[in-house]
């Protein structure tokens, strides 16, 4: 999945902050997706959850170049391949 971002920018912003702060920032948005997923069954607003996948791909992003983007790309490819029997049989 190529995603818009900007990988240099997200690397300033791990400099500057530091990633005890960028994780504690990921947590947050996550929360916000949740909330706003969970509202979205009761009001039909889809605009908010749209903003709120925006930051959680964007702090997620930043995790990957964390914790690693080969090792996480190669999860993610690892965990796709388990899938894969079960929606193609």
């Amino acid at each position: 999945m190529d995603l818009p971002i900007d990988e240099q920018l997200l690397k300033d912003a791990l400099s500057k902050w530091g990633t005890d702060s960028q994780k504690l920032v990921a947590i947050e948005e996550c929360g916000e997706l949740i909330s706003a997923l969970a509202q979205s069954y009761r009001v039909d607003k889809t605009p908010n959850v749209i903003s709120e996948i925006a930051d959680v791909l964007i702090t997620v992003s930043q995790l990957r170049l964390m914790y690693g983007t080969e090792a996480v790309d190669e999860e993610i490819k690892r965990k796709l391949e388990r899938v894969r029997p079960k929606i193609y049989g």
